[in-house]
């Protein structure tokens, strides 16, 4: 027993000897020399595919793809080393696309292959559209040494879809004429990075006529998805109906060269007549910019019913917070005006610069009370200069003073004729008979 049981290790030892000198001198020479090593990326910096399986940003329809295999052995470059490529575009059930090549490493240790993205005359999106994988191979002293990257290949930046929202960012289809309509955008940006784009979103009535063009120029649109939003007021002669916008995603302003970056996105929203209260000051207008104080001033103001049913309402006119007059409207129509007449009595009005201005009282729904007031401007109120007596009244104190002067001078006259008179009678010699009696 003790016989087999020694045997039986020596048998052991020696197997595991012989295991040794066997692997030994594979492992010396597998740590002592280094291998051959393949890295393939392409010209998308700073995201090309660097390293081992990795990823490559983005490829458009027709956009040139370079592949680049750089081939080292022990970390030194090798020339003239055939370097074997293959491409496969999306696997689908209509038609598989395979691009395979071969090109020769300069001095720097690169081989390079390039093609350009193909188009595809219908189902593009299925065929070209989605994962590419491309793998390149080369034997370094006779070991074959390879790398792998996937790109994806799309539309680089698309508008994937349109909502129209009213003015307090709800979602909404119907609006009427001169109403406030804002279009969401849901933007999706494929590549790796941030890139620059313009949107254009255009609207056409039902009869196809043109009604709004915005433009957002320069947008930073970030990988992944985002959105952004325009506003645009939808015009007084829009056909009431169906309405059709789109919305484009461009490289740079078409008027600058901008190509779109992908087919524009359609979206449809109704202008439709919807009855709302509105009623308003349309204008103010005063008969002069400056008067004295005690004249009267003509203003006339325009009260308007924009809405779409008959309303009754005040308004009330003001030099700067003094009410001037109010002035009852009653049963205007819709979509038509009145405008009435006030005459500003400013004979107690102290001298000064005023502002004049009319409110129309709000009635029950009024969908815009911003235009129920309107502000003229200022008027300037001066004292009267001192007032001259006309010429007329002149003339006749005139005649009056002549007359009483003329007056006077008769009665002097006649004063100095009696007074003469009266001097003549009393020089007369008195008349009387001296009688002479001699003396007897």
């Amino acid at each position: 027993m003790k016989i087999k049981a020694t045997f039986f290790k020596l048998a052991i030892v020696s197997s595991l000897v012989i295991a040794f000198l066997t692997i030994a001198p594979r492992c010396a020479f597998s740590i002592g020399v280094s291998e051959g090593n393949m890295d393939l990326f392409t010209q998308k910096t700073p995201f090309g595919g660097r390293g081992p399986n990795q990823t490559s940003d983005v490829f458009q329809q027709q956009e040139l793809v370079i592949l680049y295999a750089l081939v080292t052995f022990g970390g030194d470059p090798i020339a003239n080393k055939v370097v074997a490529f293959q491409v496969n575009g999306p696997a689908n059930t209509l038609q598989n696309i395979t691009v395979t090549g071969a090109a020769v490493t300069n001095l720097s240790g690169i081989a390079v292959f390039s093609f350009r993205i193909p188009t595809a005359p219908s189902n593009m999106e299925q065929i070209v559209f989605g994962k590419w994988y491309a793998i390149a191979t080369v034997d370094v002293d006779e070991t074959v040494a390879t790398d792998s990257l996937t790109f994806r290949v799309g539309w680089l930046i698309r508008i994937k879809n349109i909502v129209t929202l009213n003015e307090q960012l709800s979602p909404q289809t119907n609006f009427s004429r001169q109403s406030t309509i804002v279009f969401d955008l849901t933007l999706e940006n494929i590549a790796l990075t941030a890139k620059i784009a313009t949107i254009t979103i255009d609207a056409q009535d039902i009869a196809g006529h043109p009604i709004m063009h915005i433009e957002l120029d320069d947008l930073n649109i970030q990988p992944g998805e985002s959105h952004t939003q325009a506003s645009s007021q939808i015009p007084e002669n829009a056909k009431i109906g169906e309405a059709n916008v789109s919305a484009t995603a461009y490289a740079a302003p078409p008027t600058s060269g901008g190509t779109p970056y992908s087919p524009p996105v359609y979206a449809k929203f109704n202008i439709t007549i919807i009855e709302e209260h509105d009623v308003a000051i349309a204008g103010v207008n005063v008969s002069s910019s400056q008067a004295y104080v005690g004249e009267s001033v003509g203003i006339a103001v325009e009260a308007a019913n924009l809405g779409d049913f008959t309303e009754t309402f005040d308004v009330t006119v003001y030099y700067d917070s003094n009410i001037i007059q109010i002035i009852p409207v009653t049963s205007l129509l819709p979509h038509s005006s009145n405008t009435i007449t006030v005459e500003w009595n400013t004979a107690n009005v102290n001298p000064g610069v005023y502002t004049i201005s009319a409110n129309a009282t709000l009635v029950e729904g009024d969908i815009n009370p911003n235009n129920n007031n309107f502000i003229d401007g200022n008027i300037t109120i001066v004292l009267a200069p001192a007032q001259l007596v006309p010429y007329w009244v002149l003339l006749i104190l005139f005649l009056i003073g002549l007359a009483i002067l003329a007056g006077l001078a008769f009665i002097m006259l006649l004063l100095i004729h009696y007074s003469r008179r009266r001097r003549r009678k009393a020089r007369r010699a008195p008349r009387y008979v001296i009688l002479v009696h001699p003396h007897i």
